[in-house]
């Protein structure tokens, strides 16, 4: 190689004459720094889109835009670097492989960047939003573990055998509005009865009766069970004179002669309340407290009465039996 200037006979990569001092190869060097301006454009690029990916998931689709801008700048250098006119010599082809394997390594940067960026942007952030969804799960899962469960455990009281024979006297009765329990009906202690067997007697609660086919029966249902359906059955008598009360009475007691004897002609009746109070066991029979309320229609008038009966029981084979009955 010869220089420009001087024509000595210099080394094929010495920048300046070692005889004149003179540069070269200009046009050389000059392709070399604009290369070397290119390639530091690039790493600047680089350096931007590395700020550019760095900031937060809110900023994510700006990065994206000035992503793809950047990119599209750096592609349009490299194009142009690639361009560039060279002659098949030894001085060309050496400059031409530097700036190569400086783009390169440009563009190694740049492709781990991008995977580096894609990998926060689809995978950090995905996984930081999943871990949120699966706490906040487990906190809900939490509460509801936390939660008392119902408890099912819970037994209730057993009735009572009074409360039994209420509900069991339901399909007793057919002509009765409403039948029901009323514990101010009793007995008063300072009141003279009218038969003398009533102020002697004491009151019964739960006791057993007795035993019929398998099935134990108490007082309190079975004396209930009687009156119902002896009511029941006296507005069918009235009403349509079915006589079935009467097997409800004892034989020429007292209260059968008063139902037998009884004048029903025109009459009408509608019993709206039955009440029932306490039962007491004299030495005679049984008695129970009650209170009834009658809408009678006599002769085209209508009219609500209202009594207060104590009941008197007497005991049968298989069920009590209605013997009298007196206003107190």
């Amino acid at each position: 190689m010869y220089c420009t200037k001087c024509g000595q006979n210099i080394e094929e990569h010495d920048i300046y004459c070692p005889y004149c001092s003179g540069k070269v190869n200009d046009q050389f060097y000059e392709d070399e720094d604009i290369s070397e301006k290119k390639a530091s454009e690039d790493a600047n690029g680089v350096m931007r889109l590395v700020e550019l990916e760095s900031k937060s998931s809110s900023e994510t689709k700006n990065v994206d835009q000035e992503y793809e801008k950047y990119k599209k700048s750096i592609l349009k250098n490299q194009s142009q670097n690639y361009a560039i006119d060279y002659d098949d010599n030894d001085e060309d082809d050496g400059a031409f492989k530097g700036m190569g394997g400086k783009m390169v390594i440009v563009l190694i940067v740049i492709a781990f960047v991008t995977a580096t960026a894609l990998a926060g942007k689809y995978f950090f952030f995905d996984d930081y939003f999943a871990r949120q969804q699966g706490e906040i799960a487990d906190q809900e899962n939490d509460e509801m573990d936390t939660e008392t469960p119902p408890n099912n455990d819970i037994e209730e009281d057993p009735m009572t055998p009074r409360e039994q024979a209420f509900l069991d006297v339901e399909a007793l009765n057919y002509n009765i509005d409403e039948v029901r329990n009323n514990e101010n009906l009793k007995f008063d202690k300072n009141q003279d009865y009218i038969e003398s067997d009533i102020n002697t007697s004491i009151p019964i609660s739960d006791e057993v009766w007795k035993e019929i086919e398998g099935k134990t029966y108490h007082y309190q249902t079975a004396i209930i069970k009687s009156l119902v359906q002896f009511n029941s059955k006296w507005v069918d008598y009235v009403n349509n004179n079915d006589r079935t009360v009467i097997s409800l009475m004892e034989q020429d007691s007292k209260a059968y002669k008063n139902v037998v004897n009884f004048n029903k002609e025109g009459i009408y009746e509608e019993f709206l309340l039955f009440e029932i109070g306490e039962i007491r066991k004299g030495e005679k029979g049984y008695y129970v407290w009650t209170h009834e309320q009658i809408k009678v229609v006599e002769d085209g008038r209508s009219e609500i009465k209202e009594y207060d009966w104590i009941y008197k029981l007497v005991e049968g084979e298989y069920d009590f039996f209605i013997s009298n009955y007196y206003r107190y």
